[in-house]
This record gives structure tokens, C-alpha cells and sequence, in this order.
């Protein structure tokens, strides 16, 4: 991997995968005045598949990221690529439809397969590694949750596997859990790295990708949309906005349709040999069912990435819950140094679905992953580029109507506190 030399961008704290990523293609800040088909407007996971997947339909693309490549939650996510969300299928149904409901169950399905094929297809070095996810029950009735959702999946298709026990302790490497599942198709991977090979491949494709290019404001006319940029404009047929946990201040119902929580995590050193066979020995990546989800998974360094929700990016004290629960969950960590810390906004639901909406005629928007990115963000990425080609018939995502959380800004600022409520019941689940 070849080290990044680029200062942090303002605001955000440094990261494991800043220091580690591929390098990306040169970019500058856009100016002057265009008229193109498609303005992208964020240049993570979605925007970036969107515009690899229209590049070569014939059409001129933009694609407008306020920061670096990378900048956002696309590059500062945990890495994990996960095959599944927490509802059933009959309660997925009873939200979109039936036929929807199978179509986006395959869908979730088959979304780590497509991650890895595209990264195999456009030969991107993210230290990809697929050798699947283990889903830990942190409590009885977590257990009990899990087996019933395991079992619905299955029925769908889905090669979920049972793990408990001696079974379990050897795969994880941890007496913390007693039963969990087994998602063979999950993996893991450098997320600053993917993000930067999407752009690359992307601007070989002669997509034109801007960074320090935030977007002001969008209006229609009577030609489509015109997107104020940098004191600039562009005119375009095709707007889609891909910002997820960022979105703001480009369309006000898409702004209250998601609660913004703020994932966090750290990094070790590189673990001595020894001590790393006994951490997830066979690679694979590990996550709970707590409300304040503890996760983790190795690097191709030897490093233990371990991480959970936080109160905000800059919290030092989460940080160092966060450690003695690493510590507490494997305690051959302790005494291991940790190097790094970083942390990002990701876009949770009401309904816990990923939303594709059509704002209006040639306006469309994508977010609420629901902490599935990596893989939910590139299935909706092609999705949207579906949707302008004109396939919206039988999308693996569905076009759901926008819908306002009430309360919405007093919900956002009251997540920093609810989070040592949901810590609370965590400890009192049995």
C-alpha cells in the first residue's frame, strides 16, 4: 500500500486508512460553467458507483465532492462488508411490498458478491478479504433474535451458518459470546483504498471528479437542473444526490428523513504474531447485537480495527470506553498500544431500509445505509444509475416517498445522550 502524505481534511481527525490508501488521481476544485447529463453530488461508495456505472452509457458525467475522496463516511467506515440488515422478511414485505421486499432481500443477499466483483473488475488494491463475517448475540434473547432472523434469510436464499459454543471460541477468539451466525459471503476491506479506486476507475472512464467542490444550491429550469458550485454553475439533466450522513442543506425533506449517529473507532499497533492467531484466527470480521454495537476486524498489517458508537468524532472519552471494551472482550490486548482514532456520520433510517427517492423529474437521492455501507452504499449507487437509464420497473432498491421524521432536529441533538442510556439497557439484557 502506498502511504498518503495529504494533511487530514479541516475538522476531521486522521485515520489508519488515510495513512495506508492507494494514492488517488489528481483533482481540482471545479469552475467555470458546463452543461453535462449527470451531476453526482458526493464522491463516496454511491456517487462514485453511480458514476462508474453510467460512464459507459454515452453520457458526460460530474461528480462534485465537498472534501477529498473520501472525505466522508466512505473513507473512515469500519470496512466491513456485511450481507444482511436486522428485519425479517415479513417485515420488510409489510414496508415495501412483497415483490419489492424479495427483489431487495436478494439483493442485500448478493451485495458483498458485488462489492468484491467490482473491486476484481476494476483491479482496485483495497485488501479485500472475503472469508466472511461472524454476528455475535450479546445476550439470550439477542440469541434467540438472531436464530429467527437467520432462519427467515435462509428460506431467501441467504447461506447463513449457526456457531455457539467451543465453535464459536475458536473462530472468534473471544469467551465473550456464546452464540452467534456465520455469514460466509461477508468480508472486509481497506475503505480509503476502495473509495480512491472508484474514483480512479471513474476518472479513466473520463468522469469528471472535482474535490473542495461543495455544492450551494440546486434549482430546476426549464432544461433540467442547475447546481451552484464554487461560484460556478452546471447545467444538467440528471441530479443525484449521494452525501448519506452529510446530506444538508441541499433539499429540506431529505435532510429530516434520516438521524445522523456517529460510528467511531481505533486502531492498534500491528499485533505481535502470536497474539494476533488468537484474535479472529481465520480472518473474519465480528460484530454484536448490543445497541451500542461493539465491532472489529484485522488489517493486512496485523492491526485489530475495533469500534462502536460514540457521541461525536472528537469524544476522547468514548475513545477510551471503547478500548477497555476491546480490552474486556479480548483480553490479550491489554498492554497493546493503540495508534489511531477516527470516526465518522453515518444516516440511520426510521424504518431501517436504505431510501431511494425521486425528489422530481430528474432530482434523485440516496442514503440511510443503516450501518451496511460499504456494501448497501454500492448496490445503491447502481440503483441510481438504474434509475436514470430509465430501469425503475424492477430496482433491487425501491423509489420510496420521502417522509419527514418528526421532531427531527431535537431527535439529532439528543442522540449524544440517549447513547449511556442504550449502553444501561445493553448491561441489563439477558
Amino acid at each position: 500500500m502506498m502511504p498518503d502524505s495529504n494533511m487530514s481534511s479541516p475538522g476531521m481527525p486522521d485515520s489508519l486508512w488515510r495513512h495506508t490508501a492507494i494514492a488517488a488521481r489528481d483533482t481540482v476544485a471545479y469552475k467555470g460553467d458546463s452543461k453535462v447529463d449527470v451531476v453526482i453530488v458526493g464522491g463516496g461508495f454511491t456517487g462514485l458507483r453511480a458514476a462508474l456505472e453510467l460512464s459507459g452509457r454515452g453520457l458526460s458525467i460530474i461528480v462534485l465532492e465537498s472534501g477529498d475522496i473520501g472525505w466522508g463516511a466512505s473513507g473512515r467506515s469500519g470496512g466491513q462488508v456485511n450481507p444482511i440488515i436486522r428485519l425479517t422478511s415479513a417485515k420488510i414485505a409489510s414496508l415495501i411490498g412483497e415483490g419489492p421486499a424479495e427483489r431487495f432481500i436478494r439483493s442485500t443477499i448478493n451485495s458483498a458478491d458485488e462489492v468484491f466483483n467490482l473491486i476484481r473488475q476494476h483491479r482496485i488494491a483495497c485488501d479485500p478479504v472475503q472469508n466472511g463475517w461472524l454476528q455475535v448475540a450479546h445476550c439470550l434473547s439477542a440469541a434467540q433474535s438472531l436464530e429467527e432472523l437467520a432462519l427467515d434469510w435462509r428460506r431467501h436464499g441467504s447461506s447463513i451458518g449457526f456457531k455457539s459454543g467451543q465453535d464459536l471460541y475458536t473462530e472468534s477468539g473471544t469467551a465473550s459470546y456464546q452464540m452467534g451466525l456465520f455469514h460466509p459471503k461477508a468480508g472486509h476491506l481497506q475503505p480509503m483504498s476502495y473509495v480512491r479506486g472508484l474514483a480512479n476507475a471513474a476518472m479513466k472512464a473520463n468522469v469528471r471528479v472535482h474535490t473542495h467542490s461543495r455544492v450551494e444550491k440546486i434549482e430546476p429550469t426549464n432544461k433540467g437542473w442547475k447546481v451552484a458550485v464554487n461560484g460556478s454553475s452546471i447545467q444538467a439533466e440528471w441530479v443525484l444526490l449521494c452525501t448519506n450522513g452529510y446530506t444538508k442543506g441541499l433539499h429540506q425533506a431529505v435532510d429530516k428523513s434520516y438521524l445522523p449517529f456517529t460510528p467511531i473507532q481505533l486502531a492498534t499497533a500491528p499485533l505481535p504474531r502470536a497474539v494476533s492467531q488468537q484474535i479472529l484466527p481465520g480472518n473474519q470480521s465480528i460484530a454484536d447485537t448490543r445497541r451500542l454495537i461493539f465491532y472489529g476486524r484485522k488489517t493486512a498489517d496485523r492491526r485489530l480495527i475495533f469500534g462502536g458508537l460514540g457521541k461525536g468524532i472528537n469524544n476522547l472519552a468514548d475513545y477510551e470506553r471503547i478500548k477497555k471494551e476491546a480490552v474486556r472482550i479480548y483480553p490479550i490486548l491489554k498492554g497493546i498500544a493503540w495508534d489511531y482514532q477516527w470516526g465518522g456520520n453515518i444516516a440511520m433510517t426510521m424504518d431501517a431500509l436504505p431510501h431511494v427517492h425521486r425528489l422530481a423529474p430528474g432530482l434523485l437521492a440516496g442514503l440511510g445505509c443503516n450501518g451496511r455501507g460499504v456494501a448497501m452504499s454500492t448496490v445503491m449507487g447502481r440503483v441510481l444509475s438504474e434509475c436514470v437509464l430509465g430501469s425503475e420497473t424492477s430496482l433491487d432498491l425501491p423509489l420510496l416517498e420521502v417522509r419527514k421524521i418528526g421532531f427531527r432536529n431535537l431527535k439529532s441533538f439528543t442522540i449524544p445522550y440517549g447513547l449511556p442510556v442504550l449502553g444501561w439497557l445493553d448491561g441489563r439484557d439477558k
